[in-house]
């Protein structure tokens, strides 16, 4: 999260209640632990402890909108971050099996069109593979279309069992890791986009919660089990 005005209060970030001795750890136990605070503010004998000092059920329902706009924010952005994942797992298992495949097809090519240096130029056959992504997609790329133009060099494949039909799926199967790099890419760019707004939402909520929680230890200091109840230590 970004800075917070008192430091002392429970955090996303920071993980700590400084005065109260107990921690947040995570961003759900912050929640959860602000949640407790707001919802048992109605108790009979905390809320009129709490309004003498300005928080009425207006303002509590005030830090209730905060809050539930921070849980869905964060939400939000476990399942952007799920739906990344997945596709960041879906982009390696298409490479491998793609790229699998083209080696194999290169393997045979050099083979088939070992005495023809020129045919091998003109596939990309030659030389060193490429290490980025995009380095040996191109190759790849480059390998079947000029393969698949040329009669000649199908028959050449074909000899050794791999056909036209073969090749064609392999040449879909760089296709389909292009796809998967451009949502891989999507999902990354929207994840992102969805941490920056919970964070946001974490802010706001943090700058309503820290007033309250230090409000809450100043109107019920005498009564620790009041405290206890909103989820709070008394401060020593």
């Amino acid at each position: 999260m970004a800075d917070q005005t008192n430091n002392n209060n429970p955090t996303p970030e920071s993980g700590q209640n400084g005065n109260s001795g107990s921690d947040y750890k995570t961003i759900d136990a912050y929640l959860l632990g602000i949640s407790i605070a707001i919802q048992n503010s109605g108790h009979d004998e905390i809320a009129p402890a709490l309004l003498a000092f300005g928080y009425s059920r207006a303002e509590i329902e005030i830090g209730t909108a905060l809050l539930t706009n921070a849980v869905d924010k964060h939400q939000i952005q476990v399942r952007e971050y799920g739906d990344q994942y997945r596709a960041t797992d879906d982009l390696h298992l298409k490479i491998d099996l793609a790229k699998g495949i083209y080696l194999t097809h290169l393997g045979v090519a050099r083979v088939a069109f070992k005495k023809e240096r020129g045919i091998l130029a003109e596939i990309n056959a030659s030389g060193s593979r490429k290490h980025t992504i995009s380095g040996w997609l191109n190759q790849a790329k480059t390998f079947y279309k000029n393969i698949l133009g040329k009669a000649e060099y199908k028959a050449g494949m074909a000899k050794f069992g791999q056909t036209e039909p073969i090749l064609k799926m392999a040449a879909d199967k760089l296709n389909e890791v292009e796809t998967a790099i451009a949502k891989q890419q999507k999902e990354t760019g929207e994840a992102q986009t969805s941490t920056r707004t919970r964070d946001q939402a974490l802010d706001a909520l943090a700058l309503w919660s820290d007033d309250y929680v230090d409000i809450a230890r100043i109107a019920l200091k005498d009564t620790p089990h009041l405290l206890e109840i909103l989820g709070l230590k008394q401060v020593a």
